[in-house]
Parts: structure tokens; sequence; C-alpha cells
């Protein structure tokens, strides 16, 4: 491989081929041989980087993933956790490999163990979706060159997605089962539709008792939204102790939902309410406005849903309350006097 004439070209041209690669040939534009001989170094040496530049700097899936956790999550916060266990299990399926060798058919056969272990589709979802966004930052990186995971379909979730609701008599049952503590935290989660990492995070200056707003600032979608307060919930939140600066929190600071998730199981145990977890309450509350005809978007506004996609898996339930809505509207013909001709329909007309 080299430089070479070429017949019915004035000019030199080049040759080379790197392992597993197809030969490149190509002019380079000069009929001087030494000019020539410094394009084709040159030129070689541009392809060779572009080919090779991540085979040079090769690095280990999970050292990939351990630098991903360093810069993006905390071990300290409670959220986190679950990023860290779902790169441990990533660690322990794909082991000691390099980036470039993590392929579509492997990140298949992940996918296949893990619902093989008893996981839920939803569950592998997030599993590669946070494989995903290593892959992304590690392109950035220059790490890697593509991204596998992007060719992936992931599992469909509409038929997974969890609705359940509480009615008025669960609502009463649950709160009767559950100890001072653990009312207020489910009164205030049922009348705002926080999420627990919401309700964990608020703090006392969060909450204006004046304008009656809560300021939620540390979201699932990192954007700030504010969510109004009635009555009953000003006397919910001016009933708890003050003991530090959150309003679910202990005398050491931020609690842990460990605090409240066992009390509150056990409450919904005792009550004998079906497929009912904490989230149920944030389903309730969406529930509940839409039932009293609440728009989409002010639902969706108010649960911080950046569009109404995710809201619309409620929009089944004001069906009743939309045909009640067009049986206020006044009696047209009655007002007008028009009257007009009533017709049997066409079973009737069978039948007699």
């Amino acid at each position: 491989m080299g430089i070479y004439l070429r017949k019915n070209s004035p000019y030199f041209w080049m040759a080379f081929k790197f392992p597993g690669k197809k030969q490149i040939r190509i002019s380079t534009g000069t009929a001087d041989k030494k000019l020539a001989q410094k394009i084709y170094i040159a030129k070689r040496s541009e392809y060779q980087k572009v080919d090779y530049e991540f085979e040079r700097e090769k690095i280990k899936l999970k050292d990939l993933m351990n630098k991903y956790l360093e810069i993006y999550y905390k071990p300290s916060r409670e959220s986190n956790k679950n990023a860290i266990y779902i790169v441990k299990k990533i660690h322990e399926f794909f082991g000691e490999v390099f980036v470039n060798e993590v392929s579509v058919d492997k990140i298949e056969e992940y996918r296949a163990k893990r619902l093989g272990d008893g996981v839920k589709q939803s569950t592998v979802n997030r599993e590669c979706s946070l494989l995903k966004s290593i892959f992304n930052r590690g392109i950035e990186w220059g790490k890697c060159k593509e991204n596998p995971v992007s060719k992936i379909k992931f599992y469909s979730e509409k038929e997974f997605r969890r609705t359940k609701f509480l009615d008025k008599n669960e609502k009463i049952k649950l709160l009767n089962g559950c100890s001072l503590t653990v009312k207020r935290i489910v009164l205030t989660a049922l009348l705002t539709g926080m999420r627990e990492g919401e309700l964990l995070n608020l703090k006392w200056s969060e909450i204006d008792f004046n304008t009656r707003l809560i300021k939620i600032s540390h979201s699932k979608g990192k954007k700030i939204r504010h969510v109004p307060m009635n009555s009953e919930l000003e006397n919910v939140l001016k009933s708890i102790p003050s003991v530090s600066d959150y309003v679910f929190g202990t005398q050491k600071g931020k609690a842990k939902f460990s605090l409240y998730r066992k009390p509150f199981e056990k409450a919904v145990e005792q009550s004998e309410i079906k497929d009912c977890v904490f989230h149920t309450l944030r389903h309730t509350f969406a529930s509940d406005l839409i039932m009293k005809g609440v728009d989409l978007k002010t639902v969706a506004e108010l649960l911080g849903h950046s569009t109404t996609v995710m809201t619309e898996r409620y929009s089944h339930l004001s069906k009743e309350h939309r045909q009640m809505a067009v049986d206020l509207l006044p009696n047209i013909f009655y007002h007008t006097g028009i009257t007009l001709p009533i017709f049997e329909s066409k079973e009737n007309t069978k039948s007699s």
C-alpha cells in the first residue's frame, strides 16, 4: 500500500487499508511524487484517526457507568439508590466488556434475562433507559462511537400503567387505619397529587399561607411548579409540628420514605384495599379533579406533566360527567315553541 501511478491519470494515487475495513483508493491530486507521498501520510493518518480514535481510548462499560454515576448521581441521595442498583445489575450481566463490545443482541439477551428473573417490562425499560443515557454521555465524552440501546424498541407500558384510584369509602378506611403522622402525609398527597420525593423534599419555606401556594422545587422533571392549597389542606399543614426545615422531616432533617412506607402499607392491608400503593394517592387526586369537571390541561399542570399525554389516561373518568354537563343545557324547543314529529324506531316498527 502507498502511492502509485494510474493509467489515464496524470496524478499519483494512494491506497491504504485497515483491518476489517474496505481498501481505500483516492487521488492525491498532484503529479509531484514527494508531495504525493506527504499527502498520502497525512491522509492515512486522518482516516486512521477517524476509524480508530475510539479504539485507542478503549474503556470498559463498568468504568463508563461509574463515571456517569460519579457526575450525575450522589450516593447519599435516597432517590439515586435505584440508579446504583441498575448499574450493578447491568455489570453483573455484561461483566468486564468494553463499550464497543456491547451489541444490540447482547442487550436483547440482557432484557430477556431480566424478564426471566421476574422483573416487569416497565422496570426493564427503566434500566435500558439509564444505559441509553450512559452511552449518550459516552459519545459526548469521546469514549464510544455509537449507542446500541438506541436501536432497541422499548416495551409498551400502556397496558401496565397503574390507574387505580380510591373512592370515598376507601379513602375513609385508609385514613382511619393510619397513625396521625402518616395520616398527615396521606392527606397532603390526596390534596396535592405530590409524589413521594416531592413530599419528602418539601420545606416550610416553600409553603406560603398568605398566597395559599406550595412551591414544588424537587419535581421529577426538574421544573418548579406551584400547587394551590384549599382550606382543608391548609388545616392539615398547620397541624404538623415544625421539628426541622422539612415539613415531613424529623429532628435529624429530611426523613427517608421508609419512615412512612411500612405504616402506610399496614394501613392499606388492614383496610383490605387491593392494588393500592402510595402513588395511588396521586392518581386519586387526578381522578377526583377529572370527575369534578376540571380540564386535562389544568390537571396536567397541577401534576407537573409537561403535556396532557400522561394525563389522558384519566379521560375516561369524565364520560359520565360530560353527559351530566350537556344535560344541563336549556331546552331550546320549549322556549321557542318549536315542535318536531317523533317517528317510531325501526326496532319498534318491526315489533309491531
